[in-house]
């Protein structure tokens, strides 16, 4: 570097400095000369060379505009891509000279930027010019011509894929036809289209044998073959669970959604992963396909499994107006023994209801859907004028279809009541039978979504029950988008016949009014009246609610809503109207719900305040 930037000497210069190193050579060798004085030297020379560099002119790039005009979308964005201009107009070492050069490039590059969407006739129109205060403005006026069409397509699929129906759907929507402007692009997604489906479908052999384009400019057409051979179609073979896992092969093999000798789907193994998933057994699911151990047309799988903890316990305090304070605790146990059965027990204590209940649930044939599910309960009620203790202890089946689920059970209640001027000891032995239909993603906020309940009951005096009776109720909650907001209706319906009514304990008769039923009224407020002007429950429920709500941020919401409902005997079909505005804020566990209700069936109209937490649905 320092001789590039030094003075070039003259003759005079080099016969002297010839002489003056001849003479410093018969006095003392360069080599000999102390290690400071190489030093001072070496300053010098480099000082001397900062100092040349310093006085030198640096010129800045020139500023560069591109300017591309005929073209949009994906052809404009492609061209900006390959264009050389384009990239480096902003390179500090860009000079004039360089610039033209890109500049004569560009046309080139234009053309064969248009090629793989079909224009292979383009003209492109290029202009460099300097403006007046120095920079530069490149323009580029593209017109594309016509595009290159497809004469002839041809897509041959060899193998065990001509069997299978997946592969004839993507076959008709092959979007490579003829009359169609060849479309490079289009050509790759469909070629991947065809490997993607073969992977997924378990031609883990798959690969093309031909895959070709053709271009003739003069006649102006291409023509595309494609020969894609997917080999022999793969089956499931055993599937091996590994991991820290305390639960027995025959439980885990029962949640497979296939069967060894099965034909392999990756669907399926998406369906295993996610029922494992979501059994509350396992913290961490992987499902491994071992292709490398593939043979004779079977491919194993093998599931890695980590345990979640064997005991989940909850403590809650919280605040109802239906309740009053209220304090909770529980105890799950996920797994009590190798068959996965589960255990749970939960204690409540609030201002006006108290309760202690346990369960113990047994996975059936198919754990993801089926279990059956032992129950005892403890309840306590003293809501406005009944006071009623009741046990519970009895079975449910239940079994899952898709969104329907279904339950059948038998229970027996012994409950000691007071309602109004009325009081007894009632003992039922209860069947029961119910459908729930439920459409929504696992959410706890929700677009969009619906749930339906059927609920049949009743018992018969001898058979272990003192009174006869037959009970229905229908539920319902839909949820319906808006652009600003959604749409949130509630209803719920239902009917006993029995020639006892009198002899019905609380918990089977009908009541309204509170948070989950018609606000702007308290909890059990609203039904058929004694004598005395108590509430002692009717034989029909009919409860009604619409709700607007619409977004105030990401965390928060408001809402308007109008209530009408009440339980009745026949002939009094009077609905008590409620209607109130709300503010709603989100929280890990659901929705916090603020009402503020006016009950306007009432003399006075009074407002009442709701609070409820809890998911959409």
């Amino acid at each position: 570097m320092v001789a590039a930037l030094a003075r070039a000497p003259s003759s005079r210069d080099s016969r002297e400095g010839a002489q003056l190193i001849t003479s410093r050579a018969n006095t003392m060798p360069l080599s000999r000369c102390p290690p400071l004085l190489h030093l001072l030297v070496a300053a010098m020379l480099l000082g001397m060379t900062l100092s040349a560099a310093a006085e030198e002119p640096v010129s800045a790039p020139p500023a560069v505009q591109v300017v591309i005009e005929g073209i949009d979308g994906a052809l404009l964005e492609n061209v900006r891509l390959l264009l050389s201009i384009e990239q480096q107009r902003n390179s500090p070492d860009l000079s004039p000279a360089r610039l033209r050069r890109l500049h004569d490039k560009a046309p080139g590059e234009i053309a064969l930027a248009l090629q793989p969407y079909g224009f292979y006739r383009a003209r492109i129109d290029a202009q460099l010019h300097q403006e007046a205060d120095g920079s530069w403005v490149a323009r580029y006026g593209v017109e594309p011509g016509t595009p290159l069409p497809l004469r002839q397509v041809e897509v041959v699929l060899q193998g065990e894929a001509l069997e299978d129906e997946a592969f004839g759907a993507l076959l008709k929507e092959n979007p490579l036809r003829s009359g169609q402007p060849l479309n490079h692009p289009l050509y790759e997604r469909y070629k991947r289209e065809l490997l993607r489906l073969a992977e997924e479908r378990g031609y883990f052999d798959a690969a093309f044998s031909k895959q070709t384009i053709r271009i003739a400019l003069q006649p102006y057409h291409a023509d595309i073959t494609l020969q894609f051979d997917s080999g022999r179609r793969y089956r499931f073979g055993a599937v091996t669970f590994s991991g820290a896992v305390a639960l027995g092969q025959p439980l885990l093999q029962r949640y497979l959604p296939f069967a060894s000798g099965e034909p392999y789907s990756a669907a399926q193994l998406q369906t295993l992963q996610q029922t494992l998933s979501q059994s509350d057994y396992f913290d961490h699911v992987e499902v491994r396909v071992e292709r490398e151990q593939k043979s004779d047309g079977m491919v194993p799988i093998s599931v890695a499994l980590t345990m979640r903890p064997r005991s989940k316990y909850r403590l809650g305090l919280g605040y109802g107006t239906d309740t009053g304070p209220r304090t909770s605790a529980g105890l799950e146990r996920r797994y009590t023994n190798r068959r996965g059965h589960r255990f749970a027990t939960e204690l409540m204590l609030a201002q006006f209801k108290q309760s202690a209940a346990a369960n113990y649930a047994i996975p059936l044939e198919n754990p993801v859907s089926d279990r059956i599910v032992l129950r005892s309960e403890y309840r306590l009620d003293q809501t406005g004028d009944l006071d009623s203790r009741a046990v519970l202890v009895g079975a449910d089946v239940e079994r899952g279809s898709g969104r329907w689920r279904r339950s059948y059970g038998l229970n027996y209640q012994l409950e000691d009541f007071e309602i109004g001027l009325q009081s007894g000891t009632s003992r039922l032995l209860m069947p029961s039978l119910s459908w729930m239909y439920v459409e929504s993603a696992p959410l706890l906020y929700l677009i969009h979504g619906s749930r339906t309940t059927i609920e049949l009951r009743g018992a018969a005096e001898g058979a272990g029950s003192d009174t006869s009776f037959f009970q229905a109720r229908l539920l319902g909650k839909y949820i319906v988008p808006l652009r600003l907001g959604r749409f949130l209706f509630r209803g719920e319906a239902g009917a006993i016949n029995t020639r006892e009514f009198e002899q019905l304990p609380p918990s089977i008769r009908f009541f309204a009014g509170g948070d989950y039923s018609v606000r702007g009224y308290a909890y059990k407020s609203l039904g058929p009246a004694d004598s005395a002007g108590n509430i002692v429950g009717g034989r029909y429920l009919l409860v009604g609610s619409a709700e607007y709500e619409i977004g105030l941020g990401e965390k928060w919401s408001g809402a308007l809503f109008v209530d009408a409902g009440d339980a009745f005997d026949e002939g009094d079909t009077l609905l008590a109207r409620g209607v109130g505005f709300g503010l709603r804020r989100k929280l890990p566990i659901g929705w916090l719900r603020v009402d503020l209700a006016r009950a306007i069936s009432l003399d006075g109209q009074p407002w009442r305040l709701h609070l409820t937490i809890g998911p959409d649905l």
